[in-house]
């Protein structure tokens, strides 16, 4: 007389169910860890590589400007007074050397006509047009380092910002 259940006391349907699902499972397990290794493998690429940052750059020449920018904000914040300490991150555009980067920006040379003038004057309408919200906000901070290095692009031909970095103060 037969009560259901198997030989160890499962119910008989639930045990042959057990072993295709486990087969199943492991089935799919190794079609993932295959897929992500010829993912990894793929187009001669070993693993390591794979790992690697997407882009990684050459550093470029760092010039931190000797004094601070200061002044006040812009409206309705004008009574707040900002100081920042920027550096610029160079590299020279194509077919130009370092030395002659930095010569026209106006770094390390006597070259009376250089850029660091009206360098100075896009950093400087830059931090004066912004508020103590734009400034306070890793967004607002983010936006106007993007917008300086933009504006310093734009007038130079052998150089090339590729960074600003920046410490601001507002008291």
């Amino acid at each position: 007389m037969s009560n259901g259940l198997g030989s160890q006391g499962a119910p008989e349907g639930k045990s042959r169910l057990k072993l295709p699902i486990l087969v199943a499972g492991f089935v799919v397990l190794i079609g993932v860890i295959g897929g992500v290794a010829m993912m990894l493998m793929g187009n001669g690429v070993g693993a390591d590589e794979a790992l690697r940052p997407a882009s990684i750059r050459e550093v470029g020449y760092q010039y931190e400007f000797v004094e601070p920018f200061t002044g006040n904000l812009s409206a309705p914040d004008d009574q707040y007074i900002y100081s920042a300490k920027v550096t610029l991150e160079i590299l020279p555009r194509k077919n130009f050397t370092e030395k002659q980067a930095t010569e026209e920006m106006g770094i390390n040379t006597d070259n009376p006509r250089n850029k660091m003038p009206r360098i100075m004057q896009i950093i400087s309408d830059e931090l004066r047009s912004k508020t103590r919200a734009e400034i306070n906000s890793a967004a607002g901070q983010l936006k106007m380092r993007n917008s300086i290095k933009n504006a310093l692009n734009a007038i130079l031909d052998k150089a090339e910002v590729v960074e600003v970095y920046m410490r601001l103060i507002v008291t």
